[in-house]
């Protein structure tokens, strides 16, 4: 992108915010934010607006307050993640926090979404710690299932105050583009329940836009393949290029459990120890795990299975995101896995490991 002339922006951001019209943004940027970069305020469209040279990490912009409202977003040089604001009048503040929180604060909606924001990040890091106590606990050989039914109380009850925190936001700005803007970036943590109850509540743009239809998609779909709901058929390719169909291992007498993953996951990567450990602990003839890879590059996929030593069945149609087995289940993050008793029911989906080795236990014993 070519910068604004220097001197108009240097002009600009020295001009005092004088009316109820316009709003200044100071921003106090982190080390790795260099000096003579430059910084830009984009629309929700992904339209430059305006931008301000950082000195000594610091920058000064003022842009006019739209008519109605709105969501900008600041990006600067340098690759970091565009953080949102709503463009209020008076003086509005970007800083960065110690856990590496960016916010901005001035203004009555965008000091709740930072303290929103900030809450959100505790309750993750809290769930993290959680469990790191529960793995050490295994590791020391004493967790027992009263011990294990406690810690998934007390994890259960995070988790229910990540999503009411998520749903009090949305609702305390309800139709407006930062509204739709929470709905999005946290959909995953949401309820079934909850995503039905917030999409008739957003924002008219967002409710005639293509996402409020793939959201309804979803939902049909999050029904279809609910517990005590019998499997959906799908299929894909194996690594060999034989093409497979779930229904040749589900439904027929085994336990099955799907796992959607991707060699370019992370979190997938690091749970294929988990799956070998379920993988072994079962008779092939009682359980099976059938890898479902949302991967496009089929030389990764096959250069991490090999790496990763997975032997279960895996199929793909080496679509990405758009794999039609996903889009069958309703997945929307990764990894993701979905139990199917003997008979071909589904059991339930994402089901913490060690509730997945209880629930497994019962249903092939």
């Amino acid at each position: 992108m070519k910068h604004f002339i220097l001197f108009i922006a240097t002009v600009l951001a020295m001009v005092a915010c004088t009316d109820r019209n316009s709003f200044r943004l100071v921003g106090y940027l982190p080390e790795n934010i260099p000096d003579s970069s430059f910084v830009y305020i984009w629309n929700s469209q992904f339209e430059p607006l305006d931008s301000a040279l950082v000195i000594a990490h610091r920058f000064d912009i003022r842009c006019d307050v739209p008519d109605s409202a709105a969501l900008y977003f600041i990006l600067t040089d340098v690759e970091t993640p565009p953080v949102p604001f709503v463009p209020e009048y008076g003086k509005l503040t970007l800083n960065t926090d110690t856990a590496a929180i960016t916010t901005v604060t001035g203004s009555k909606t965008n000091d709740a979404f930072a303290t929103f924001s900030h809450r959100l990040e505790q309750l993750s890091l809290r769930a993290d710690r959680w469990v790191e106590h529960k793995n050490a606990i295994k590791v020391a050989g004493a967790l027992t299932s009263e011990t294990y039914n406690g810690w998934e109380t007390e994890m259960n009850l995070i988790n229910d105050s990540i999503e009411t925190a998520i749903v009090a936001m949305i609702q305390s700005c309800i139709g407006t583009p930062l509204a739709d803007y929470v709905f999005q970036s946290n959909s995953y943590y949401l309820s079934r329940e909850n995503i039905d109850l917030l999409l008739s509540q957003l924002s008219s743009a967002f409710r005639n836009g293509n996402l409020f239809a793939q959201y309804k998609a979803l939902l049909a779909t999050l029904d279809a393949t609910a517990e005590g709901k019998p499997f959906v058929d799908v299929s894909g390719f194996t690594l060999d290029g034989k093409k497979v169909s779930l229904s040749q291992f589900v439904g027929r007498g085994k336990v099955v459990l799907l796992d959607f993953w991707a060699s370019w996951c992370g979190p997938c990567r690091r749970a294929i120890p988990e799956m070998k450990a379920l993988n072994s602990r079962y008779p092939a003839d009682k359980f099976a795990i059938i890898g479902i890879s949302l991967d496009s590059d089929k030389s990764a996929w096959a250069n991490t299975t090999a790496r990763e030593g997975v032997i279960w069945q895996q199929f793909s149609n080496l679509q990405g995101w758009q794999e039609p087995a996903a889009a069958a289940y309703g997945v929307r993050g990764i990894p993701c896995t979905i139990l199917i008793d003997r008979q071909g029911t589904i059991v339930g989906r994402d089901i913490e490991i060690d509730r997945l080795i209880y629930t497994i236990d019962e249903l092939v014993n």
